[in-house]
């Protein structure tokens, strides 16, 4: 009996971490809005440039982008943690200036790295926003620093990361602004089974975040993100839908969808 009784009181205690914000909020954006993965890129257009949410701007999707720190403390609009894959030299973004990333280009296009400055200036409300927090050692500098920042925006936004850190902190200073937690499951060859990836497919981190969304990853469902959307309800994205078939399929399940590598005949 009393090992009957620790399981539920497990239970009990892992459901109570998992819960999102209530009471729910509504979204600053349509339902259904499809927002294109790191801008509408295309082989003209590099992932997370000003021509690729321009891209985005012109057939009327909602963008989700990519915000890390500079050593000088300048905000960019990157998504890997090495420059290698998008700028052909293996240099961390952490550890250059603003000045010395300035001098690389993106792929095989004049392309550069933009300032999150720039890429708000370029977009100017006319499209909602999905901002991804990276995780960084200075994570409570870059909280600050793109609030500072979005706090002159016009436009609608939402926040979110895979580091509960940076939706905690937007929890207790800017509680107001819509959060998501990112998350997967353990499925595929592609996620190491380590501790961090572990407890993201848990859900524990939404004791610290207390999201108003979940951003899952669409192709590996677990039990635990059916449980706290059964309970729950929070708004849910689905990232990264890759095709249209998918799209269709995933149209009823989630509220919002993040999709790359083509144009969803929807737009909504």
């Amino acid at each position: 009996m009393s090992i009957i009784l620790g399981f539920l009181l497990f239970l009990l205690l892992w459901v109570i971490c998992i819960c999102p914000r209530l009471p729910k909020r509504d979204m600053p954006m349509p339902a259904k809005t499809m927002f294109a993965h790191r801008g509408l890129g295309n082989p003209d257009y590099p992932e997370n440039s000003l021509s690729a949410f321009e891209n985005a701007v012109n057939h009327g999707f909602g963008i989700e982008l990519d915000i890390q720190m500079t050593r000088d403390g300048r905000l960019v609009v990157f998504h890997d943690a090495n420059l290698a894959r998008m700028c052909g030299v293996n240099r961390i973004l952490e550890d250059l200036t603003w000045d010395e990333l300035s001098e690389y280009t993106l792929l095989s296009s004049h392309e550069r790295i933009p300032l999150f400055a720039d890429v708000l200036a370029c977009v100017h409300g006319r499209v909602p926003l999905i901002v991804e927090i990276k995780t960084c050692k200075r994570i409570q500098f870059l909280c600050e620093s793109a609030d500072s920042l979005l706090q002159q925006y016009i436009g609608h936004y939402t926040v979110e990361s895979f580091d509960p850190r940076a939706m905690y902190w937007f929890r207790v200073h800017r509680p107001d602004i819509i959060r998501g937690q990112l998350c997967y499951g353990l499925k595929g060859e592609k996620y190491k089974k380590s501790l961090m990836n572990c407890l993201l497919a848990s859900l524990l981190q939404d004791a610290l975040s207390r999201p108003d969304f979940i951003a899952f990853d669409c192709d590996t469902e677990s039990v635990p993100f059916r449980i706290v959307k059964t309970l729950f309800h929070p708004w849910i994205v689905a990232w990264t839908v890759q095709t249209e078939e998918r799209c269709t399929q995933l149209r009823e399940q989630y509220d919002f969808q993040i999709f790359e590598g083509f144009v969803p005949d929807t737009k909504e």
